[in-house]
This record gives C-alpha cells, sequence and structure tokens, in this order.
C-alpha cells in the first residue's frame, strides 16, 4: 500500500517537452510565449530549438516526450482566429493551431502532459482576457463546460489513490491469505507435525480449526494494519464507511485463507503449491478490473472474470470508498 500510494497518487513532474516558435512579432504581445509561460515549469521542463528537424528528433532520440510547433504568424492568425471566427481563412485557423509531435511509448506520461497543456491554456486565456479586457475568451472558444463532478477530482483524473487503489487492496487482501494459509499448512504436512498431532489424538476438525483461528487472528491484523497505513498514515480521502472496507478487507482475506487450505490439502508438496498459486494469483491480477474496465471484455468471456473470488469485491469496495454506497445500493452494472 505504501508503494501504491507513493507512486500512483502523485503527478509526473519536470516532463521534458521542447518547443520550435517560429511565432515573430515585434510590436505586440507574442501570444506563442504567453502560452508556454502559463505553463507550470514544474510539471514541464521547456527546451527550445531553432528548427523543427532538431525539435522533433528530439523526441525520436528520446529527449523529450513533447514538441510545441507554433508557425509563422500564430498571434495574428489567434487573434483573427478569436474575434472573427466564422470568417477566418482556412491559412489563419491553420497557422493559429498548436503543433504537437508526441511520443506515446509511455501513455500514461501522454495523458498527463495532455492534461498540463488543458491546465495552461486555461491560464493562457484568463492572461489574455486581463490583456483585452474580455474575461469570456475561453467560453467563446469552447463549447463544453463541466458544472459538477461527482465522485472525483477532474483537475487529478488519474494521479489517484482512487485509480487502482481499492481494487489492489482487495487483491493483497486476498493473496496474503491464500499464500499464508496455504504455506502454513504445507509446511506442517511436509514436517510431518499434522501425522504427529493426529497420532497425538487431535481430530481433524480440531486441527483445522486450530489454523482457521490463527489464519483469523492474522488476516484481522493484516487488514488493521493496511488500513492504518492507508486512511491514517497517507490520509486518503475516501466517501465510504470504515466498517464496511473493512468487513470487505476481511471476508476476501478469509476467502483466500479457506482456497490456500484446500490447496495445502490437495497438493502433497510446497513446489506445487506454490505453482498452483502463482497460476491462481496472476490470471487474476489481469482479469478482474485492476487497471481495465471490465465493461472492455466482450460480453461472452465476461462469465470468465465474474466467477472469480475478487472480481465483485473490488467493485463493490470501489463503489464503497468512490461513491459512498452502502450494501444497500447494489451494483447492477457490471453484470
Amino acid at each position: 500500500m505504501t508503494s501504491l500510494h507513493l507512486v500512483f497518487a502523485q503527478d509526473i513532474r519536470h516532463i521534458p517537452v521542447g518547443v520550435y516558435n517560429s511565432d515573430l512579432t515585434d510590436d505586440q504581445i507574442s501570444l506563442s510565449n504567453l502560452i508556454l509561460d502559463s505553463i507550470n515549469p514544474q510539471n514541464m521542463r521547456i527546451s527550445h530549438y531553432p528548427s523543427l528537424d532538431s525539435a522533433v528528433q528530439s523526441v525520436t532520440n528520446g529527449d523529450n516526450y513533447l514538441v510545441f510547433e507554433f508557425r509563422n504568424n500564430f498571434s495574428d492568425s489567434f487573434e483573427t482566429r478569436v474575434t472573427d471566427m466564422f470568417d477566418a481563412s482556412n491559412d489563419v485557423i491553420k497557422q493559429s493551431l498548436i503543433y504537437l509531435y508526441a511520443d506515446l511509448s509511455h501513455p500514461q506520461m501522454y495523458a498527463m502532459m495532455v492534461r498540463y497543456i488543458f491546465n495552461g491554456f486555461n491560464i493562457f486565456t484568463e492572461k489574455l482576457g486581463q490583456i483585452v479586457n474580455n474575461t469570456n475568451i475561453y467560453d467563446q472558444m469552447s463549447a463544453i463546460r463541466v458544472i459538477e463532478v461527482f465522485n472525483g477530482d477532474l483537475s487529478k483524473p488519474l494521479a489517484t489513490f482512487m485509480f487502482v487503489g481499492p481494487q489492489l487492496m482487495i487483491f493483497v487482501e486476498f493473496s496474503l491469505g491464500l499464500i499464508v494459509s496455504a504455506f502454513v499448512m504445507i509446511s506442517d504436512k511436509s514436517s510431518h507435525i499434522m501425522n504427529r498431532v493426529f497420532a497425538a489424538g487431535v481430530t481433524e476438525y480440531e486441527y483445522m480449526g486450530a489454523h482457521i483461528l490463527i489464519n483469523v487472528i492474522i488476516n484481522l491484523v493484516q487488514v488493521i494494519s493496511a488500513m492504518i497505513v492507508v486512511f491514517i498514515v497517507f490520509f486518503v480521502q475516501h466517501s465510504g464507511s470504515y466498517w464496511e472496507i473493512f468487513l470487505f478487507l476481511f471476508m476476501e482475506n478469509m476467502a483466500g485463507t479457506f482456497i490456500g487450505l484446500l490447496l495445502a490439502v490437495i497438493f502433497g508438496d510446497p513446489f506445487s503449491v506454490m505453482v498452483c498459486v502463482m497460476g491462481i494469483l496472476f490470471p487474476l491480477l489481469y482479469i478482474s478490473g485492476i487497471f481495465w474496465p471490465l465493461e472492455a471484455i466482450p460480453h461472452m468471456f465476461r462469465f470468465i472474470n465474474y466467477i472469480n473470488p475478487v472480481t465483485f469485491p473490488m467493485q463493490s469496495i470501489r463503489n464503497i470508498m468512490a461513491r459512498g454506497w452502502t450494501y444497500q445500493h447494489p451494483d447492477c452494472g457490471i453484470i
């Protein structure tokens, strides 16, 4: 949970980008420079290049993830496009555009850069509005306005714990319960402790009950520790009930515990149990909706997702933490 919060809950800073600016102005404000000044330097590290070829080459060489190109007369063309958008010629429109050359080898990096560009453009329109005494420039250029955002932060759609945090909490608890219970019992079998216990007169029910009791204590410690780290140490904001979050995590941990005990009973050596555990966990990591929505899966294959033990708990705990839903609000949309 600590690694998840430190990685997924942070913005990407100082992204290297290049600029080729041929927008030359002598007697007026350069709108291209005003746009570049509106981009937070903590988010993007801007380098200027003398030619378009050298700027684009910096992307192909891996020096930059993005290049801005401002063409000749960008400032004049942008002003004409704003003040007389319906009568602007095609050449004026082309010269008023900002051309981007992007490296898509890191999609998350590109998504973050697009967010920074839009934020910078909003700041640019505010600055331009103050210069020309018109505060409605952005509204004049855009036909869409977001009135209200539910269950999230529009300024940080990806850099948030809610992106994968609730799902991974379920997966980690399930994995820990599975691994701990399986290897504790298989170690008893491989070291012949189980045979000596049965020879001493302990029944199967007593032996299994002892294992379950030990795992319940371990699971309680694991779940409470995870919640302390997430909600107290890192102070992750959520909209749900702590009791329901604890209940889901504990039940999923116990589900992994019982599956681990079953594997330890079926297989006779630690290697076989390890292979089986890996064969269970790795597919679940990819088909349970942790990193990609279940709605993207073809309908004919979705039954595979719904019969595994973590898919529905993942969707439920996400609804609890992100939407503030309770057990009285079933999610019928994922079926």
